[in-house]
């Protein structure tokens, strides 16, 4: 190990030859001679341990049965990849790691080991932020940091067992000689204006809320936090994508960028594993038998300079023998690291090709594997729909309500002029049938077009089986002219007919109804619009009937014209800049978009009734129809009061 006199000599030479230089290369020498300061620090004050993270976590850490299929001893060699990631966290030259991740890669282990690795060797106080106090940060307490505590006796005389009456040792708050660990939500304001720490883990960022309350950023807070401790700090954000914005993304795309990359066993060509390359072809490969039948078991890798298959038996000799590869070697303080789920030794390449293969065709499903498992950035643009085919898809449903659906919704959209009411039956998975599109006409500040809007809410339906069914939800945007919306819900919100309003933004809950009443005795429903429209035009764009599938019947039954289908095409994805971030927002491109207004007022009236509700609905269509299944023989769920699904079946 370099010492302090050798650190010191070092940075006066860089210095020296650079002032002689030019002030640019004094520039640069200077930045040098800054991480030499630290290390000199780390040396003579912290008196920093000689092992690494990743050296210590192979001596001492122990993995509690329970919170690991891998239980025991810890060892390195396993999940080769996290190797310089560990380590990148105790070492002084980086400001910040970054890691956009697939799921079981080991990545809070890596939290885990770095926390127990400060504890024991370098005492420092410590923030842990997860999405939410609870139940995340509780849980993450109780059942991954306090059973590895007690596996550990170097850790166990540190860190005491939580207890009530002790402030300093609780659930989310622990102490011991030389710092602490707050472990916090993000959602918390206060959790994240505290005391000063060195060390801040922020865990699963891409889910944390855009405010802390009214505070401000989640992330930025945190940040504030390590300011006391300057160049010492380290700050560690782990997260699987999502939708862009990324923060773990655009926090990846400033850093080295570093990729792990393996070598071929059959030609030693250095690779990234992809699963699909820069000119769109598939890596990942499987063969079919003779029917054309997928088989998914023989998937393997197609090497990209020799065209060889690499068996998945070869993969962890790969792993070993793999590194990190920066795209962006001159950025020097942000570590940064991206791999997908391919190097995982705990997600097969055949589970991989059985998953995508059940998704595939889905675009809500394909979501889940993109962020989950290739570690990428969904995005919703890349399944735009054509409005004019989506008109050709019209179908004749030779019945007033087909044979699937079970559960009818209604929205209502109030213009100036006349009022929108459309109707949808809602069947298994969430695939919908729109029944009609009804145009109301007339003045909505008078009682007419309120009276034909009620002798459409209260008409019997008839199903295909032979019964009935009835509207069970209906809400009804009260964004204009909001006292008759009021007046005209206020005496049937018994019937589950709402007045709802809706607010845009991510991570807004689909739907939520107040729980008391306001002045005007009304319980108001609240549609996070955005995230009904990220669920909505995925489903749009799907061409296979099955889960989440959108059916429109004939123009002639239901009313469906191509205005309706042009409104659809009325929004697209945008993005901006608000406070220095780029946030994402549904730009309206089209003066009337009532037809996505009417789909986002179903799909929330859907998701408001309950799961309870739904499951009922899925036994009673199966009894409908004559058929017989598992559902059908299952004991029903107690139904809910108020409303009638069908002919003798109350909820």
């Amino acid at each position: 190990m370099m010492t302090t006199d050798d650190l010191s000599r070092r940075a006066f030479v860089a210095l020296s030859s650079a002032i002689a230089v030019s002030p640019t290369h004094y520039a640069v020498a200077a930045s040098e001679a800054r991480r030499v300061e630290r290390e000199i620090f780390r040396a003579t004050i912290l008196r920093s341990p000689t092992l690494t993270i990743s050296q210590w976590a192979d001596q001492e850490r122990i993995v509690p049965a329970g919170s690991s299929s891998v239980p025991g001893r810890w060892r390195t060699e396993m999940v080769p990849y996290t190797r310089e990631i560990m380590d990148a966290i105790g070492d002084a030259r980086y400001r910040s790691v970054v890691w956009k991740k697939p799921n079981q890669v080991a990545a809070t282990e890596v939290i885990i080991n770095a926390v127990a690795y400060f504890i024991a060797q370098d005492p420092s106080p410590m923030l842990i932020v997860l999405p939410n106090v609870d139940p995340m940060a509780r849980k993450w307490s109780r059942t991954r940091f306090a059973p590895m505590v007690a596996a550990m006796p170097c850790l166990r005389r540190k860190v005491g067992e939580a207890r009530t009456r002790d402030s300093a040792n609780t659930v989310l708050e622990k102490t011991f000689p030389g710092g602490y660990l707050s472990v916090i939500g993000a959602n918390s304001a206060a959790g994240l204006s505290m005391s000063p720490v060195r060390c801040a883990f922020f865990d699963e960022v891409d889910r944390f809320p855009k405010s802390a309350g009214t505070e401000g950023d989640p992330i930025e807070l945190g940040a504030a936090r390590t300011d006391t401790y300057g160049d010492l700090a380290i700050q560690v954000h782990f997260s699987t994508p999502a939708d862009e914005p990324s923060r773990v993304d655009e926090a990846y795309q400033e850093s080295d960028q570093r990729q792990y990359w393996v070598p071929c066993p059959l030609c030693g060509h250095e690779q990234f594993l992809q699963w699909r390359d820069a000119d769109g072809d598939y890596r990942l490969i499987w063969e079919k038998d003779k029917h054309g039948h997928h088989l998914p078991e023989t998937a393997r890798y197609l090497c990209k300079a020799c065209g060889g298959l690499i068996d998945e038996i070869d993969k962890p000799a790969m792993l070993s023998a793999g590194y990190w590869k920066p795209l962006k070697p001159e950025i020097t303080d942000v570590a940064g690291f991206h791999c997908n789920v391919m190097v995982s030794p705990f997600f097969s390449w055949a589970d991989m090709a059985r998953m995508f293969l059940n998704v595939r065709g889905n675009p809500e499903r394909l979501k889940t594997f993109v962020n989950l498992k290739l570690a990428d950035v969904w995005d919703p643009e890349q399944w735009v729909f054509n409005d004019t085919k989506l008109a050709g898809r019209r179908e004749r449903y030779h019945a007033e309500v087909p044979k699937p659906v079970g559960i009818l919704t209604a929205g209502v959209d109030v213009q100036a002029d006349r009022l929108e009411l459309e109707v949808d039956g809602w069947g298994v998975g969430h695939e919908s049938w729109t029944l009609t599109h009804e145009r109301i006409y007339g003045d909505p500040v008078d009682g007419d077009v309120w009276e034909a809007l009620e002798a459409l809410l209260t008409k019997p339906w008839a199903h295909a089986s032979g019964s009935t069914l009835r509207i069970m939800c209906c809400l009804i945007d009260s964004g204009y002219l909001a006292d008759e919306v009021y007046g005209f819900v206020k005496p049937r919100q018994r019937r589950r007919v709402y007045a709802a309003k809706g607010l845009g933004g991510d991570h807004v809950q689909l739907v939520k109804r107040a729980q008391r009443p306001d002045r005007h005795r009304i319980r108001l429903v609240t549609v996070g619009t955005d995230t009904a429209k990220d669920k909505l035009f995925p489903r749009l764009a799907m061409e296979e009937p099955g889960p989440g599938y959108i059916h429109f019947g004939a123009p002639t039954d239901t009313g469906l014209d191509e205005e309706y289908f042009a409104q659809l095409k009325a929004e697209k994805i945008d993005y901006r800049t608000v406070r220095g971030r780029r946030v994402r927002y549904y730009k309206q491109i089209r003066k009337r978009n009532e037809a996505i207004d009417l789909k986002v007022l179903n799909l929330a009236a859907f998701h408001l009734l309950g799961a309870g509700v739904t499951d009922h609905m899925a036994r009673w269509v199966d009894r409908a129809n004559g058929t017989t299944s598992e559902r059908a023989s299952a004991p029903a769920t107690k139904p809910r009061r108020g409303g009638v699904l069908s002919k003798g079946v109350e909820l």
